[in-house]
């Protein structure tokens, strides 16, 4: 991982503070379903897909996979994201780990970034929900201590070994 990817990224995206809320566990499930719907439709480069998860007003900074970094805006940005991301001609997939939720009303996808078969580094996106859909997201080539360490999600407790 290179500095820029972690260090350069501007602040995560604000948490919505309406939409779903974590004091339900049915709700923790819709942000793992909204989740998975997102990732599987980046992995199958159904733009289609993404716009049906997404606010209309999404806000959306992608990892930098290709050229520089970009903040896409509304349904259409996303559609050019995704035509951006296919004219690379590359395999990119991202494998999730984990999907947590974050206060008031977001989630967090810990994932892994393949190229082809492979392994290119740790990955993760920080998104905002507002009425059930994506209004913000954002993406970082890193792993999981370094978005804590640069204050973007909560430390996770660690186990004594």
């Amino acid at each position: 991982m290179t500095k820029q990817h972690a260090a350069a990224a501007p602040a995560p995206p604000p948490l919505a503070d309406d939409g779903l809320t974590l004091d339900r566990s049915s709700d923790q499930n819709a942000f793992t379903v909204l989740a998975v719907a997102f990732v599987e439709a980046f992995n199958d480069r159904d733009a289609d897909a993404l716009v049906a998860l997404a606010h209309p007003r999404i806000v959306f900074r992608p990892t930098t996979l290709v050229g520089q970094r970009r903040t896409y805006h509304g349904h259409e940005g996303l559609r050019r994201w995704v035509a951006e991301i296919d004219a690379t001609g590359a395999d990119f997939q991202v494998h999730i780990r984990e999907i947590r939720p974050l206060r008031p009303s977001g989630f967090l996808v810990l994932s892994k970034l393949r190229v082809g078969d492979e392994l290119i580094t740790d990955s993760a996106m920080i998104a905002s929900v507002h009425q059930g859909e994506i209004i913000e997201a954002h993406g970082y080539l890193s792993d999981e201590q370094m978005l804590a360490d640069l204050d973007l999600i909560p430390h996770a407790p660690r186990l004594p070994l």
